[in-house]
């Protein structure tokens, strides 16, 4: 499933970069990423992930609240062939750790 998914992704890259992949609202206003700037974010943390030694197969927490960086951060743990775990992050530190 994740790798149709990029695989799509992909190609909307391709075809319309400047389209808007995600909205999000905050307090200054709205915020409109395209999937270009998508793309680039999440290839970015992809091979901060690489440089970190996540291999294909392994898991990896996620601990943020729902916002671009999550959906980066899962988008960049697909591209190492990895999987994710969504973390809560109202659960103490050390519980977190174990889980990861």
């Amino acid at each position: 499933m994740s790798q149709a998914f990029l695989s799509a992704l992909q190609a909307v890259v391709a075809h319309s970069p400047e389209a808007i992949a995600i909205e999000t609202l905050n307090a200054p206003g709205v915020t409109r990423v395209s999937y270009a700037s998508l793309d680039k974010q999440a290839k970015a943390l992809a091979e901060e992930l690489r440089c970190a030694g996540v291999e294909a197969g392994e898991t990896v927490g996620i601990s943020c609240d729902r916002s671009l960086e999550h959906v980066v951060a899962m988008l960049a743990i697909w591209m190492r062939h990895a999987a994710f775990v969504v973390l809560d992050s109202s659960q103490p530190e050390a519980r977190r750790e174990k889980i990861r």
